[in-house]
């Protein structure tokens, strides 16, 4: 990996608060899943600025798994937050973050009740969260890994792994919409700061 792209590291998900602390007012992945279409910014922001989301059982699991499911593949782990070259305020931790031949690639770990979605069947929440990943890092190609249990346990010891394509003209109504909710949050922000000089 070239030192160009470790010059864009903002935190480290092991430093679960500075991962925290260093995403807020910035775009990750999980923000870009939920930005279905411009129409809503609204209501982007808004979850943008309450949300209070810190995971449950089902992201537990999912994060415990991740280490294993990526290793089947030997595909190595990443805990960095990067962000895009040109917007420090575009930011994203892959699960699995690789290059080949001066290429960046990318994995995306899955687990679910359910089984393993055809490429054309992906829940279109884990495509947009790979395409943001794909635009921040600059990658073409993202390895879904995928595994499905039953009362957390994996249904069979070995994941499916589903290649995921980059798409620009997505990844394009994205940023449109991740462009609205910064500017409310930023308007947001400095309503907050002048509420608190103002006397009461």
């Amino acid at each position: 990996m070239s030192l160009m792209l470790f010059d864009r590291v903002l935190a480290d998900a092991r430093n679960r608060d500075d991962w925290l602390t260093k995403r807020i007012g910035r775009i990750g992945a999980s923000d870009a899943a939920g930005f279905a279409k411009v129409e809503s910014a609204p209501l982007y922001l808004r979850a943008k600025l309450h949300n209070r989301f810190l995971g449950n059982a089902y992201t537990v699991h999912g994060n415990g798994r991740e280490a294993r499911m990526l290793e089947y593949f030997a595909i190595p782990q990443n805990t960095l937050l990067f962000h895009h070259p040109d917007n420090e305020r575009y930011v994203a931790t892959p699960d699995g973050l690789w290059t080949s031949e001066g290429e960046i690639y990318l994995a995306q770990c899955k687990t679910s009740l359910h089984p393993a979605p055809r490429p054309d069947k992906i829940p279109a929440r884990y495509k947009r969260q790979m395409w943001w990943e794909q635009y921040v890092m600059g990658a073409k190609r993202t390895a879904l890994v995928w595994e499905q249990h039953v009362d957390f346990r994996p249904v069979s010891m070995e994941p499916t792994l589903i290649w995921f394509e980059r798409n620009d003209e997505a990844i394009d109504r994205l940023v449109t919409i991740a462009n609205y909710v910064l500017d409310g949050f930023d308007d947001a922000e400095a309503f907050a700061n002048d509420m608190k000089g103002t006397p009461r």
